[in-house]
């Protein structure tokens, strides 16, 4: 029995032919099909196979093309069957109603989006009911808006039993400032159904630089080498979730003994990238070892076990990380004492808060200081 169908994709189709007291109908020719959409339109028709073991039933292998037009909601497709016994004058006739639709449901579980720098910022609002009214605005941390727009409702983007409002915007160079490497905004969409009281949804926007996305490449070389899309798709690594992990991972570094500092994406000392690296990784792993022991599944019965945990691997790859994260304080007094961090970073001269190597009283204390002040 059909109940959807997806585009593209194909399905078997299956019908019963007998006659009143149970027997298989004995035709002169294979059952036909024909397969209509909601509209009346003829999609596609063809033989049925009949099938020897029982000899009532008849298949066919059925593949809606992805030109079909789509369904609205509660609107079906229709198979039709017919057998005829020209010798009897005999014949029969079966429908089958179905929903066809593209493949996957667009539901917003990751409404965050990544643009470059100066690239295209593509946004989308998905519901369930044609909305009266559309806008979006989009404003940065400290509220400060850079545009808003009206969005067309007369024709919305129909994806399966969802209307999809899209939004595109170019030429965005202002959305980043300075060197930041990452920046957050928010896109705010407006949107009322029926004329009734507007409803909000907001969705994070990060605009990343280059960099940023060439230590998203690294951390997925790291942490996501099997490319892992096939058993759990919630479980993946998107590109959405990898930013926010980097964006972790570089507070952590900046926040690290023995000072705090204020590296951006884009002035991190090259030294620094394994730290932001692995940092990142550190938190993607915590993330993902918690999504793993909710997912687990434990079966046990007669001979057969099966078991699909993955989170004991994923914690101690974590404990490694962070074992070598141990080093990180290290790496930055290391840093700080090659006069490499910057004016971004830690700020080396007389005020900086490490202890000499030598006596107050002794001549190269006085050395120490002065080399500072004039280096």
């Amino acid at each position: 029995m059909l109940n959807t169908v997806y585009r593209g994709t194909s399905e078997v189709a299956e019908v019963f032919f007998k006659n009143a007291d149970g027997t298989p109908f004995v035709a002169t020719s294979p059952a036909q099909y024909r397969v209509y959409s909601f509209n009346n339109e003829l999609i596609l028709s063809g033989a049925g196979t009949q099938d020897l073991s029982d000899t009532s039933r008849w298949t066919a292998t059925i593949t809606i093309p992805d030109t079909a037009p789509l369904s609205d909601i509660g609107q079906r497709y229709q198979i039709r069957w017919s057998i005829a016994n020209t010798t009897t004058d005999k014949s029969q006739v079966y429908t089958e109603s179905f929903f066809v639709k593209i493949e996957g449901d667009p539901i917003a579980l990751d409404s965050r989006r990544i643009m470059l720098s100066g690239g295209q910022l593509t946004d989308t609002l998905i519901l369930s009911e044609p909305a009266s009214s559309v806008s979006i605005r989009l404003v940065d941390e400290n509220e400060t808006t850079y545009f808003t727009s009206e969005i067309s409702t007369g024709n919305p983007r129909r994806v399966n039993d969802f209307y999809v409002y899209d939004f595109n915007a170019s030429n965005l160079e202002n959305m980043i400032s300075g060197n930041a490497g990452i920046c957050a905004y928010l896109s705010e969409w407006k949107y009322s159904i029926g004329g009734q009281t507007p409803s909000y949804e907001y969705h994070p926007i990060y605009v990343v630089s280059p960099k940023t996305m060439m230590i998203v490449a690294q951390l997925r070389q790291l942490i996501d080498k099997a490319h892992n899309w096939d058993i759990n798709p919630q479980l993946a690594y998107k590109d959405t979730d990898l930013v926010q992990h980097v964006l972790m991972g570089l507070q952590r570094v900046n926040g690290s003994p023995p000072q705090a500092t204020n590296w951006t994406i884009d002035t991190l000392p090259p030294s620094m990238y394994i730290w932001v690296t692995y940092a990142a990784a550190s938190d993607a792993l915590f993330s993902q070892y918690l999504a793993e022991s909710v997912s687990a599944f434990d079966f046990q019965g007669m001979a057969v076990q099966l078991t699909i945990d993955r989170g004991q691997y994923i914690d101690t790859a974590r404990q490694a990380l962070e074992t070598q994260l141990e080093k990180l304080q290290q790496a930055k007094k290391t840093l700080a004492y090659s006069g490499k961090v910057g004016a971004l970073g830690i700020n080396i001269g007389p005020q900086t808060n490490y202890p000499s190597r030598v006596h107050p009283l002794n001549n190269l204390y006085w050395y120490n200081q002065s080399r500072f002040l004039f280096w």
